[in-house]
């Protein structure tokens, strides 16, 4: 059997090299293919181990960061009723001066450059949808009509925009 090429995801906190050490590790301590991430962490707290540096053993640290994920869940979390068929969430990840933060969806469906980043990242995610199940022969019509519209979609938004500040937001925010 061929060796498999590891890779990290887009955004993962590791690089190709650390995800092929990662990816290798868990396939030999895991060979009926089902890693556990709480024998990970059991087995990783060996300091010779070699996923062991991947995790942050400062538990003071550990816990701040904890913490934070559990904040973000929340926020990421929480929808509002539209309609009794339709469910929003009520904060969206948005990039404004630069800074990635949560805004509410009321703000961003009245500023254009926001709601452009919303659906920048739906496209996204649909792109990660389609190649992780284009494998799936039963979905290959459904990939095929995801390209097509992220293609329509995506050739709408290729046009650059000005970078979002605080003060566009709430001017745009304002005049709803």
């Amino acid at each position: 059997m061929a060796q498999k090429k590891f890779k990290a995801r887009k955004g993962a906190p590791f690089t190709d090299k650390d995800a092929k050490v990662i990816g290798n590790y868990l396939s030999k301590a895991f060979p009926d293919g089902s890693p556990d991430p709480e024998t990970i962490v059991d087995i990783a707290k060996d300091k010779k181990n070699p996923i062991h540096k991947y995790f942050d053993w400062d538990d003071k640290k550990a816990a701040e960061k904890w913490r934070i994920l559990q904040a973000q869940r929340m926020i990421q979390m929480v929808y509002i009723e539209l309609t009794p068929e339709v469910d929003l969430r009520q904060w969206e990840s948005v990039v404004v001066d630069g800074k990635r933060r949560y805004q509410d969806s009321r703000t961003i469906r009245n500023a254009p450059d926001l709601v452009d980043q919303v659906i920048q990242s739906a496209l996204l995610q649909l792109e990660y949808w389609q190649k992780k199940y284009s494998i799936y022969s039963s979905l290959k019509p459904l990939v095929a009509d995801i390209t097509k519209v992220r293609e329509k979609h995506s050739k709408e938004l290729m046009v650059k925009k000005k970078p979002v500040t605080k003060k566009t937001v709430k001017k745009k925010s304002k005049a709803a």
